[in-house]
């Protein structure tokens, strides 16, 4: 017996030994998003790579002033030998939110943008493609066949996961002679001044932070530019169109024409040779309507309403309403009996305390008097 308890007792404690010896267990969240070793034939070996994930590091990239003023999280880079020869470059963005991602997408765009997949939107450009998917910005580049640069984009965008929205103020660009391949979404002063047109010849130029929009429209063989411009507030959308109004001065007969039409905090800006008809029909579809959305701690109230109305609120407003008319009955009763009490002690009493001359004679309505 005690033989046997020593062989458990060593048999344990070798073991015990070895464990920081083992191999370390194999880690199945990944750090990236790049493609797994061995996953793509084509992929042979890496290259070079490079990680940021600071703002003024981003001085050393072509486009890291539209990163940093979109809101900027990491850049990542990597570079493969391929085979056959021709070289493949994967950029992994991580943005503030979907939105920066899509501008950042119109931007770099080297084709139409469309949906996905890969990805939520992006420019398939045969061998180069670039694509947003929530807050991410993914760009790859390619001297292969493109189908193998669309497997590679599409193993990222699994990787991510995560989907996106498209930017609210995009989805309220009129479809009437719209042409989206030539979309811009600007979010801040670097990409207004590098792909914004200018307006009338000024150059658009904010103090707040705005949304911009930009996109040709094509009507009956008349052209022009339709600028898109969400304000943080519907005070700001109209001083800014009476600003703009006052300096817009078309001279002579260029057959420019300028279009406005505001919606709450949206401005639309159309330049072009349109017609008042075709103007309207482009203008005219735009609009804004504000949302009202209750907001109630889902754990504590139930999501069953009438009429639209989540129970919760409904039952204090009930209970308001019911505590107001409790009061509106008091206080009658309440005049109502002291009413009557002054008109029963005056019969039983005329000459009572309340009812003597000296006190009423202020507001007695002397009537039967002459």
């Amino acid at each position: 017996m005690m033989r046997a308890f020593v062989i458990a007792f060593l048999v344990l404690l070798a073991g015990t030994t070895c464990i920081p010896w083992l191999p370390a267990q194999t880690e199945l969240v990944q750090s990236h998003y790049f493609p797994a070793d061995l996953e793509f034939v084509e992929l042979r070996s890496i290259r070079s790579e490079k990680e940021l994930d600071t703002p003024s590091a981003l001085a050393e990239l072509p486009e890291g002033a539209f990163f940093a003023e979109v809101g900027f999280k990491k850049y990542a880079r990597r570079v493969y030998e391929t085979s056959p020869p021709g070289g493949l470059t994967v950029e992994v963005v991580t943005l503030k939110d979907a939105k920066a991602a899509y501008s950042i997408l119109t931007l770099l765009r080297s084709a139409q943008t469309a949906q996905g997949p890969p990805g939520d939107f992006g420019s398939f450009d045969r061998s180069n493609i670039v694509f947003s998917q929530a807050n991410f910005l993914v760009r790859i580049q390619s001297g292969l066949p493109a189908e193998v640069s669309k497997r590679v984009a599409l193993s990222v965008s699994n990787r991510i996961g995560r989907k996106g929205p498209e930017p609210a103020l995009v989805k309220h660009l009129p479809q009437t002679g719209y042409d989206p391949s030539s979309l811009r979404y600007c979010l801040g002063p670097h990409s207004l001044a590098r792909y914004a047109a200018s307006v009338a010849g000024h150059e658009l130029k904010f103090q707040y932070e705005v949304d911009l929009a930009q996109a040709r429209y094509n009507l009956d063989d008349q052209t022009g530019v339709l600028s898109l411009i969400g304000f943080p507030t519907s005070q700001l959308a109209e001083e800014y169109f009476e600003r703009l109004y006052s300096l817009v001065n078309f001279k002579g007969d260029t057959g420019q024409r300028l279009y406005f039409k505001r919606a709450g905090p949206l401005l639309g800006l159309l330049e072009g040779n349109f017609d008042p008809g075709n103007a309207d029909a482009i203008l005219g579809s735009i609009e804004f309507k504000y949302s009202i959305k209750w907001i109630l701690d889902k754990y504590r109230h139930s999501s069953s309403g009438i009429w639209g109305v989540p129970g919760g609120m409904l039952g204090t407003v009930v209970r308001s309403l019911v505590f107001t008319g409790l009061l509106c009955a008091i206080s009658i009763v309440a005049g109502v009996s002291f009413a009557l009490f002054r008109i029963m002690l005056r019969g039983y009493a005329p000459n009572n305390f309340l009812d003597r001359q000296d006190r009423t004679e202020v507001i007695r309505l002397k009537i039967d008097e002459k």
